[in-house]
């Protein structure tokens, strides 16, 4: 079996999380985190981009490693349409789908640069890997009660699926054996269907699902719109408290630390504890709206993301769904591990590259 040098890059808006393997072992794995200020001092993306890269690069050698050394570059991709999870190559429309020359395009978005860049400068493969805008939906999932409007897939992609892989593993099975419900609990939380390899469904961490530390979740929308049509708030300012950084556990207790909130229901807090229970329950909820879609065939329950860490939380899970299937807690940040293992594949020929063709995975058309 070959050997591959793999480099891993996860651009982040105030970081650059970069991994450096050979094959499975991890030579090392750090997060650059770059300072608000200095990055309001660029006057344009490709500006920042350069500076970022010049970051990266210095950290390889600074770690005693060497980017001519590297068979594979592989990056998060950011801004594409809704398609099917795997490993990608850059192509000229992913490329100029983040135009660094464009106001728009934020870090999150410059992946395909990177490995682009890196790739002709010091010889390895470049690919990117599809995460939050992986749509692997069955057509049923998509249908809402407004014609012409569908449900769409916003996820965790990568973490869900890291996890799935671990816990497949853990009982002996490939992924792609195996049903599972995967939660991802953050900041953000998505949790999904998995039906052997595809997340069939899944609830979108923009405005479905349980609320968060920094989301509020799904809201009626005879609420929403009412809150709106009376004055009490704006569309924009339920953009942010839904979809942002504005509600769930900061918008009722000022803190999006679990920690805090739980230290505070230690002392007794009773409207910490209402809070706190209620996101659990919110979860306890769509894992078991998420077993359904399985139709009841779920091997196991999957737990992933930082909220993991809580015992409360492990507990509170357990206590709504623990009579559906087994769960396994597999609480660290494995996305960096999963882009490794997915570009693995590729190069030793286990699954095809895939080619961006920037058509979404759903037509809607077929049923017009």
């Amino acid at each position: 079996m070959s050997d591959y040098t793999i480099f891993t890059l996860n651009p982040g808006s105030t970081s650059m999380k970069i991994g450096f393997f050979r094959n499975e072992e991890k030579l090392f794995v750090t997060n650059l985190d770059i300072p608000a200020d200095v990055i309001q001092t660029f006057s344009s993306a490709y500006d920042q981009y350069l500076y970022r890269k010049e970051m990266v690069v210095n950290e390889v050698r600074d770690h005693g490693h060497r980017m001519e050394d590297v068979s594979v570059f592989i990056a998060r991709a950011g801004g594409m349409v809704p398609c099917e999870s795997g490993v990608y190559a850059v192509n000229d429309l992913l490329f100029q789908l983040n135009d660094l020359n464009s106001d728009t395009t934020t870090p999150q978005a410059t992946g395909c640069h990177f490995v682009k860049d890196f790739s002709a400068e010091y010889g390895g493969q470049g690919y990117v890997i599809n995460d939050s805008a992986v749509d692997e939906f069955i057509d049923v999932a998509r249908v809402t009660g407004i014609k012409g409007t569908w449900r769409q897939s916003y996820c965790h992609g990568l973490s869900q699926k890291a996890a799935g892989e671990l816990a497949a593993k853990s009982r002996g099975f490939k992924y792609n054996q195996m049903n599972m419900v995967v939660a991802h609990l953050g900041g953000g939380i998505s949790i999904g269907a998995h039906r052997q390899g595809k997340i069939i469904d899944t609830s979108n961490l923009l405005g479905e699902g349980p609320m968060t530390p920094t989301r509020s979740g799904a809201i009626a929308l005879s609420t929403v719109l009412g809150m709106i049509l009376e004055g009490k708030t704006s569309a924009r300012d339920l953009m942010r408290i839904s979809i942002a950084y504005g509600g769930g556990l900061i918008n009722h207790l000022n803190t999006a630390d679990a920690r805090e909130v739980e230290a505070r229901i230690a002392n007794g807090d009773q409207y910490a504890k209402l809070i706190y229970e209620g996101m659990i329950y919110q979860i306890g909820q769509t894992i078991a709206r998420m077993a359904a879609t399985l139709e009841g065939k779920t091997d196991c329950i999957v737990m992933t993301g930082g909220l993991s860490n809580s015992h409360y939380i492990q507990e509170g899970v357990k206590k709504y769904c623990g009579w559906i299937a087994p769960i396994d807690v597999f609480a660290g940040d494995y996305e960096t591990e999963s882009m490794v293992n997915a570009v693995l594949k590729v190069m030793r020929g286990e699954e095809a590259v895939k080619e961006y063709t920037g058509i979404p995975t759903f037509d809607s058309s077929r049923y017009q």
